[in-house]
């Protein structure tokens, strides 16, 4: 495990709240990140039950990817119980609808599943950048 600078360990550890992890490129984010999510669900939360939300489609894709090689490193540790590694392979298989995703996703995702609480008409879709200067 890396050394975690004081803040870092902070936004690692704290419960019971919501967290937002801002620093420039390179900092340690994502593995700052996945740290908290994998502290979590070894404290028994289902990775499906959480929400991890960056700013693009790239850095999404990376935190899914971290987060699938932790649980499977777990689900293998042999100092683990056979109970835990259990846990961990379950977590995997519930990676695949985690809401780990940009923010932009995830709110296409809520406005698709709720479009009748917002009044939005459900064949409505996203303009795509060509349509968007066309009209």
């Amino acid at each position: 495990m890396p050394n975690f600078t004081k803040s870092q360990q902070q936004a690692i550890h704290d419960r019971h709240k919501r967290i937002l992890v801002s620093a420039s490129a390179g900092s340690g984010k994502t593995t700052v990140l996945v740290q908290r999510v994998i502290e979590l669900v070894e404290s028994g939360v289902n990775i499906d039950s959480l929400l991890v939300v960056t700013f693009t489609d790239a850095a999404a894709k990376n935190m899914r990817d971290r987060i699938r090689k932790a649980l499977m490193k777990a689900s293998m540790d042999q100092s683990r119980s056979k109970e835990e590694r259990d846990q961990m392979r379950a977590q995997v298989n519930r990676l695949a609808v985690a809401h780990i995703s940009t923010i932009h996703s995830f709110c296409r995702q809520l406005i698709s599943q709720y479009y009748y609480r917002v009044k939005l008409d459900p064949s409505s879709r996203l303009l795509t950048d060509d349509t968007e200067r066309e009209l």
